[in-house]
């Protein structure tokens, strides 16, 4: 796994949940850090998957 000093999204949420009421950034910016790569990566895989897949392209 990742080691625990390494700072990632999951660690930066987590140890901002204590501080949540007080500064909800804290949480906030590393959330939508996630939901912004998860949305892209969601994206480049469906392009990638139109662009390879002959049985879709068939269908345009």
């Amino acid at each position: 796994g990742v080691p625990p000093e390494l700072p990632t999204w999951g660690t930066m949420i987590a140890s901002g949940q204590q501080f949540a009421h007080q500064a909800i950034w804290l949480v906030v910016f590393p959330g939508i850090a996630i939901v912004l790569s998860a949305l892209s990566l969601q994206m480049v895989g469906d392009s990638f998957r139109d662009l390879l897949d002959p049985k879709l392209r068939k269908a345009m």
